[in-house]
Formats: structure tokens, sequence, C-alpha cells
């Protein structure tokens, strides 16, 4: 059959253009939600965002529930990362108090947040929405 693809064959990678036309989608998202929150952000109003068309945000994101967890999760890696450097420098110094693991955990990011550029104060709109919405 012509159209089923060999479970072995190799996917090709996404192109240079694709990954921009994500970002910007992903960005666009981000920025969406955490003015916004879930509800308050369609997908149409992303895809216009982005400047893409809707059926672009459907196909790098998803639904728009997959769209919203990559959103949150694509920093939470880096911050997590950044979270678990500071502990195990801190950790050098001897052992831990309350004070130490507090500030190895808020302050990578506070870091982010005031020099990370304006993705990170969106993020932590973000998690704010996450926190306060019982779903």
């Amino acid at each position: 059959m012509a159209g089923k693809v060999d479970e072995n064959q190799r996917q090709r990678a996404p192109g240079k253009r694709s990954l921009a036309t994500r970002d910007r989608i992903f960005d666009a998202a981000e920025q969406l939600f955490s003015a916004r929150g879930f509800d308050g952000a369609s997908v149409r109003d992303i895809a216009r965002a982005a400047g893409v068309q809707t059926a672009l945000v459907n196909h790098h994101g998803g639904s728009k529930e997959t769209l919203f967890a990559t959103v949150v999760a694509r920093r939470a890696g880096e911050l997590s990362q950044l979270r678990l450097a500071a502990l195990a420098a801190a950790k050098l110094s001897g052992p831990l108090c309350l004070r130490d693991v507090l500030t190895c955990f808020i302050a990578p990011f506070l870091e982010k947040v005031l020099a990370g550029g304006q993705a990170w104060p969106a993020y932590g709109r973000l998690i704010a929405h996450v926190s306060s919405d019982p779903r």
C-alpha cells in the first residue's frame, strides 16, 4: 500500500520552519492562557496571535487540553533542572535547613522571571491559573 508507513521507516525530523511555527504557537498559547486562563483562550485566538491557521494549532499542539499541558510542561522541565542544580550545589556546603531548601526552590524561578524575558512572567501567571483551578 502506498499510503501506509512502514514501522521501520525513519520519520523525517521537522524542519526549521515547522519548529519556528510550533514555537510561535506555543508562545502565543502561553501568553493567552496566562492572561485569560484555560477557558478564556480559544484555539482561534491562539492561531490569530501566532499568525497561523487554526488547523496548524491542532497539528502542532493537539487538542486544547493537550496544548495547555504542553505549554505548562515545556518550561517546567527547565525550571526543575535549575532547582535540582541549586539543591545539589547547596548540599555541597553541608546539611540543609528549611530556608536553604526553599531558596533552592524559589530562587531559580525568580531569576528566570526577572531576567528570562517576557515568557517567564507569563509562565508564572499560567502556573497561578493552574494552582487556582480545581480541575
